[in-house]
């Protein structure tokens, strides 16, 4: 009897700390907005005229934002190509890279520390990086904005530093990462739609697809679920421990039961 208790006990703690760690992760403030963004490979003549689609996925209706580059949860490129005045040449920092296009910081409202983002009205950006509070920690560096780093053999400027955010599971450190400015790369066209609209906007977006690209369909997903599938896990042994935490009640209370009856039968 006492067992079935202690065990009881035992569930229901294990099943409310999953809750808690679950509860954590989906109220963290990861740095940055995955809400009601969803994403897609460009297919046949939307990569063809990518900036055109853009364009004209700006238009539709319930689009608050429409940008392209790498993505920055599953699949992220890292490089050990990356040198500055002062580094170590025994050492090789690891650097996660994403190549983004404009408004893809300001969609991911990703907050700005130091500097400035990319900005159309300035051609040279495309010689231009933006880091992370990591990156510039991993490097020792003061003052960041404005000097000179050397990527893959070219001299790029640092324009600009963003706090660091959770860009992969909670349970890593954040990794040193830079943006690099490249336009005409994309693996994935980011699409921001406003909150309640999101049937009707993804309905028009398909539409457009499907005259902009005859022949394909929009396969989208949305941003945020790459995120929570990052914890699938947990939510998996979440549901499993409430399943165990009420056979555990459930055994328990029958044994009180079968206990109560026993003293009755026996007074």
């Amino acid at each position: 009897m006492v067992f079935q208790f202690t065990l009881s006990v035992v569930l229901v703690v294990a099943v409310l700390v999953v809750y808690k760690q679950i509860e954590y992760v989906q109220n963290k403030n990861l740095g940055y907005s995955n809400d009601n963004i969803l994403y897609f490979s460009p297919e046949g003549k939307v990569q063809e005229k990518l900036e055109t689609f853009l364009s004209e996925a700006e238009k539709v209706p319930g689009v608050v934002l429409v940008s392209s580059g790498g993505s920055i949860i599953s699949d992220v490129g890292s490089t050990i190509g990356l040198h500055w005045q002062g580094k170590n040449v025994q050492d090789e920092v690891a650097f996660q890279t994403v190549a983004v296009n404009y408004k893809m910081i300001e969609m991911l409202r990703l907050q700005i520390k130091e500097g400035r983002s990319f900005s159309k009205v300035l051609s040279s950006d495309t010689a231009h990086l933006i880091f992370n509070e990591a990156a510039v920690k991993a490097m020792s560096m003061r003052n960041p904005v404005g000097k000179v780093v050397n990527l893959w053999g070219e001299d790029k400027k640092i324009i600009g530093v963003v706090k660091d955010f959770h860009f992969q599971s909670l349970h890593e450190k954040v990794k040193p990462m830079f943006f690099r400015l490249e336009p005409k790369s994309a693996m994935k066209v980011m699409v921001k739609v406003e909150a309640g609209k999101e049937r009707e906007t993804i309905e028009k977006l398909q539409e457009l697809y499907r005259d902009f690209n005859p022949g394909y369909i929009l396969n989208y997903k949305f941003l945020n679920q790459d995120y929570e599938a990052l914890y699938a896990a947990e939510q998996r042994v979440s549901i499993l421990s409430r399943y165990f935490a009420g056979l555990a009640i459930l055994i328990s209370c029958l044994g009180l039961f079968g206990l109560a009856a026993f003293t009755a039968e026996k007074g």
